[in-house]
């Protein structure tokens, strides 16, 4: 979250002076931030209510998040969101108990030191609220929403690091991965098919009737319908072409826009060398060293350790803010003519910086940006236009709720109709965004109504209604009878042969040969010599076979063997040698990939294992 800030709250724009706008969390702390609002609770974790507010906040970053999986209708899509946004939401909340109970949990104070502390947000080295604002203005983002996202990163942060001394893995786990991932397995496979017992196989109706009634959602079709619908978009309207008196205009009211930039004449040091300790030890020397009057360009070339600028005296040219990495702008454009500022550690090294000279930006003349005049003045006629269209559809959708015809003759639009599809099939990109199916499978619209105004983006909203809805059906026995009864002798062939494949196993494991039993069984046996966990030398060999032959262990006086179900039936393996090199080198950072694996069995278990023991009730009739 805060890279997004650096990125997008650097330049000018973060300095212009903004309307002072109130920041509590700034000057008083965050408590104000951290209620979610009114609302019934949808569960309770540890006499903690997690309530609406708080749900929906999560079910709808999901539906921004997430795809509707092919195959998948959208309420089943959306009830598994609603499941999903709730087990999240409770297992935050036991997360949050668990750290207040070890004292892990980041208090305001903490969570205001690390803002406070971003030179991001600092004029001079100190927490400006000013700078604040503009940043999170910048960025796009809501003060509430930064500020406990920060404390969300914080608490991980902390927890992390509570963990990780149980994360362990050196040299001789890094070794003992190197050897298993090195190891080659010589195997025989031979696989028994449902395709032999098919014939065997036959469903009465009972059977067919049965599992038409357990199962009749798996014999629905889903709702049909002709979707008209009515688009505006803001890269549609025809753009204005803003006369000299217009263009005139705008420049004299938005002359500070047009500034060039600041600019400062910079030199710099910097070092990094010996680790962060010993590079910090050596700017703070140096620094004292300019403060009992030392001349900066001197030390620059005997002590920086940019080669570059080093051999300029520490010379980077003449610079704009924006030109500067938004950790180092901040501290730069602080400075007056003649000045140098303390030392500065970054993430790359720690630099000391002088000003030699500051060149104030100045109002550029219009005809140097006439163009750039000409392209907002449009632009602005543009987005204009455009709100008053996108209330005129509001308006007029609502007024005539039988037709979108009055709609888009009014904003010189064009109704567009689908053929008759799935509702939740559409076969229109705009048409499947979750904002639209929404309101396609709303009371309202599946009553003959239009929609309101469904604003998807920026500069782009649709209104939508159905022509010619037919609503889900349950298709009639009769016309999915033997399609069920198909789907009956499979699964019963499939389990026929999954049985018989079990009972051959039990016939190896008791000594019998096993070419021979693949021979009665008239199945062929297939060899593979020096197959690989990622399955190399593996060939055609069913993927569950591979997973099941490197999860069994060899047996010390012959071949083991053992079974895989696969989606045609199931394999037969005869484990016949395992091949390990114990000299094999692990890979440079293994352990420390290792590491962070063990790490997150460790939080997911953790996690896992607070929400098991916890109180948990949850309310699920209230998640629509």
């Amino acid at each position: 979250m805060l890279s997004a800030i650096r990125a997008r709250a650097t330049g000018i724009a973060a300095y212009v002076v903004i309307l002072l706008i109130s920041i509590p969390f700034a000057l008083w702390g965050i408590g104000e931030y951290l209620n979610y609002g009114e609302g019934p609770e949808v569960a309770e974790v540890g006499g903690e209510l997690v309530s609406f507010a708080a749900f929906q906040e999560a079910y709808q970053r999901l539906r921004r998040e997430e795809e509707r999986p092919d195959g998948t209708g959208v309420l089943e899509w959306t009830a598994e969101l609603r499941a999903q946004a709730l087990e999240e939401l409770i297992q935050n909340e036991a997360n949050w108990q668990f750290l207040d109970r070890v004292r892990l949990r980041p208090p305001d104070r903490a969570v205001i030191e690390e803002i406070r502390g971003e030179a991001a947000f600092q004029t001079n080295g100190a927490f400006d609220p000013e700078r604040y604002a503009a940043a999170m203005r910048a960025s796009r983002l809501d003060p509430a929403e930064y500020e406990l996202g920060r404390r969300a990163e914080l608490g991980a942060e902390w927890m992390t690091a509570f963990l990780h001394a149980s994360a362990i893995a050196g040299p001789r786990q890094a070794g003992e991965y190197a050897s298993l991932r090195a190891e080659t397995r010589d195997l025989r496979v031979w696989t028994v098919s449902r395709d032999g017992y098919a014939e065997e196989i036959e469903i009465a109706d009972d059977a067919v009737e049965q599992r038409y009634e357990t199962d009749l959602e798996s014999y629905r079709d889903p709702a049909r319908a002709r979707i008209a619908y009515l688009e505006l978009r803001l890269e549609d309207l025809e753009e204005h072409a803003p006369n000299d008196a217009e263009i005139a205009a705008h420049y004299e009211a938005h002359a500070y826009d047009f500034r060039s930039p600041e600019l400062r004449q910079v030199r710099q040091i910097f070092v990094r060398e010996g680790g962060a300790e010993e590079a910090e030890a050596r700017a703070a020397d140096l620094h004292r060293q300019l403060q009992d009057g030392a001349d900066f360009a001197e030390l620059a070339r005997a002590h920086s350790e940019d080669a570059a600028s080093a051999e300029l005296g520490g010379a980077i040219g003449r610079l704009a803010e924006e030109d500067l990495p938004a950790d180092i702008a901040p501290i730069v454009f602080s400075l007056g003519a003649g000045r140098h500022s303390e030392p500065l550690t970054t993430e790359r090294g720690v630099y000391l910086f002088l000003v030699e000279a500051v060149e104030a930006g100045a109002v550029r003349p219009l005809e140097e940006v006439r163009a750039q005049v000409r392209a907002q003045v449009a632009r602005e006629d543009r987005e204009r236009r455009y709100a008053a269209a996108a209330e005129t559809l509001e308006i007029l959708a609502y007024e005539s709720p039988e037709s979108l015809e009055a709609a888009a003759e009014a904003i010189g639009a064009e109704v567009r109709t689908t053929g008759r599809v799935a509702l939740d099939r559409p076969g229109v990109a705009v048409l499947g965004r979750p904002e639209v199916q929404d309101a396609l499978h709303g009371a309202e619209v599946r009553e003959g109504l239009n929609s309101r105004r469904l604003d998807l983006d920026e500069g782009h909203a649709v209104a939508v209604r159905l022509e010619e809805y037919e609503p889900e059906r349950t298709r009639p026995l009769d016309d999915v009878r033997e399609s069920i009864r198909a789907a009956l002798a499979d699964e019963a062939a499939l389990e026929r042969a999954r049985a018989a494949a079990a009972e051959q196993l039990e016939q190896l494991r008791a000594g019998a040969d096993f070419a021979a039993l693949a021979g009665e069984a008239d199945s062929e046996v297939r060899s593979y010599a020096g197959v690989t966990r990622d399955g190399g030398g593996a060939g055609d060999l069913p993927a569950a076979a591979l997973e099941t032959a490197f999860a069994m262990a060899r047996a010390e006086d012959g071949a083991e063997y053992g079974l895989a179900e696969t989606p045609s039936g199931a394999a037969l393996i005869a484990l016949d040698a395992m091949h390990r090199d114990p000299d094999a080198k692990p890979g440079a950072g293994t352990a420390d990939r290792l590491r962070l694996r063990y790490l997150a069995l460790e939080v997911q278990s953790l996690l896992d294992g607070l929400v098991a023991g916890a109180d948990v009730a949850r309310y699920p009739e209230r998640l629509e």
